[in-house]
């Protein structure tokens, strides 16, 4: 009798038991529940440095940008590409710290192994041998500038230049800095979640984002004038082109060199054509290398600290 009153009961506890509503959260099967985050809006593109590319979505929220003003904290949701600089695994650092602590020493033999070791780790270096430049002695600057000429020698046009600064375009603003995170959290359809480490990317883009970007016309202003208000962002001005003009540097320019003349040396005009100018503004390099090209040719500088400007040309 007992027996079967326990039966009887389990069978009204089942009836009574409550049926889930599409209202209520049910598990997921294997366990896991509604805390997996879900990907911003947007597709978004990661081409690696091998040039091979892959689609993906983005599981941050926010991305930290370190500036020379402190670190930003820019959403993704307003991001529309991020250019990656150059980065160095450890092993590539010892070495380049290596060769630079040879060239800087006073031993001719070390010196010259020194430079050897830095055109081995090819033009990627050129942004660090810059840094470098910059407080070398004497002795040792026209040796990292023939390093330095060398690189810029192999890249041939200036706009290959690689950097070692990163840049976040949104629509109202590129702003110049370095990423903090060595990776950042991604969903892919082939893969799942995974981390995507930054060093292996050169550009990460919002799907059908071309890199071009709506630029506001300044009319009756400096390049110099400029530098204070609209650092990081690319702006058009209308210049026509000139061979007559002093600059300093190959791209970037330091930010007192004539427009016109850089205008023509970069290929956006020809000496008489005006036309509008597509610069960015940028933090200065430690140094300014000159070169020849279109028939203009640049000078050297050392430090220019207020700001340098950079010629787009497609």
């Amino acid at each position: 009798m007992t027996k079967h009153l326990t039966a009887a009961c389990g069978v009204l506890m089942l009836a009574l038991a409550p049926i889930p509503t599409h209202s209520q959260t049910l598990p997921a099967p294997g366990g896991e529940g509604a805390d997996k985050p879900k990907p911003l809006g947007g597709s978004w593109e990661a081409r690696y440095i091998d040039d091979s590319t892959m689609k993906l979505a983005i599981l941050d929220d926010t991305l930290t940008l370190s500036t020379p003003y402190g670190p930003l904290h820019i959403p993704f949701s307003e991001i529309r590409r991020i250019e990656f600089g150059t980065r160095w695994n450890d092993a590539d650092q010892a070495k380049f710290e290596k060769a630079v602590a040879e060239v800087l020493g006073t031993d001719s033999a070390k010196r010259e192994t020194g430079k050897a070791s830095l055109i081995e780790l090819g033009t990627r270096a050129l942004p660090a041998v810059r840094r470098v430049m910059k407080s070398a002695r004497e002795d040792a600057l026209p040796h990292l500038e023939q390093v330095a000429a060398k690189f810029q020698s192999a890249l041939g046009n200036p706009k290959n230049e690689p950097r070692d600064y990163d840049l976040v375009v949104t629509d109202e603003s590129r702003i110049a800095g370095r990423v903090q995170a060595p990776a950042l959290r991604i969903e892919t359809f082939q893969f799942g979640e995974l981390k995507l480490k930054v060093a292996d990317v050169t550009v990460l883009s919002r799907s059908g984002d071309t890199g071009d970007e709506k630029i506001e016309i300044i009319e009756g202003k400096r390049i110099y004038d400029l530098l204070s208000t609209h650092m990081g962002k690319t702006v058009g001005l209308r210049t026509t082109g000139a061979i007559q003009g002093a600059v300093w540097g190959s791209g970037p320019f330091t930010g007192d060199s004539d427009l016109a003349t850089a205008a023509v040396f970069a290929g956006a005009l020809k000496v008489g054509q005006t036309g509008i100018v597509k610069v960015k503004l940028v933090p200065s390099p430690p140094a300014f290398l000159g070169s020849t090209a279109n028939g203009v040719t640049t000078n050297n500088y050392n430090q220019y600290p207020a700001g340098a400007y950079e010629i787009i040309v497609k």
